[in-house]
């Protein structure tokens, strides 16, 4: 049965139109994941990147499913999705790192600590990424001093 007022090309032209539309998104989603992954990766290096990859993994598995799909469906005022964004990921990552010491001697505790939890507990130490992440931020912070 043919539609109606509809020429059977027109309809296939038209499906072929939308087809191209969502290749050409398709693609140019790809190309933002592969831009977020090189500025990223180039501003953290591969090792702190693909800790903060795992980081963000976690945080997505963590949250219910209605606000995941939120979040990984949410686009900039750009029109890139989100989660290619790398200001958005930073924002995500250092939300999860949560407050940094506001005070010298509050950074200087917190490596001593984390230095005491490497020295005491290396296995758990290793597994959690969100310390490791902290950790280097705040030798960042004090600059570069361990």
């Amino acid at each position: 049965m043919a539609d109606e007022g509809v020429p059977h090309n027109a309809g296939v032209a038209a499906a072929q139109e939308r087809v191209e539309h969502f290749r050409e998104a398709e693609q140019s989603d790809l190309a933002d994941a592969a831009l977020a992954h090189k500025v990223l990766q180039a501003e953290h290096g591969t090792a702190d990147y693909a800790t903060g990859v795992r980081v963000l993994q976690k945080y997505l598995a963590q949250l219910p499913a209605a606000e995941r799909e939120h979040v990984e469906n949410a686009t900039t005022s750009a029109g890139v999705r989100a989660l290619h964004d790398p200001v958005t990921l930073r924002a995500i990552v250092k939300r999860e790192m949560g407050p940094m010491p506001t005070s010298r001697e509050g950074a200087l505790a917190e490596l001593e600590g984390a230095r005491r939890r490497m020295r005491e507990d290396p296995k758990a130490w290793f597994a959690d990424d969100l310390a490791q992440l902290r950790y280097r931020a705040l030798v960042a912070a004090m600059g570069g001093q361990r």
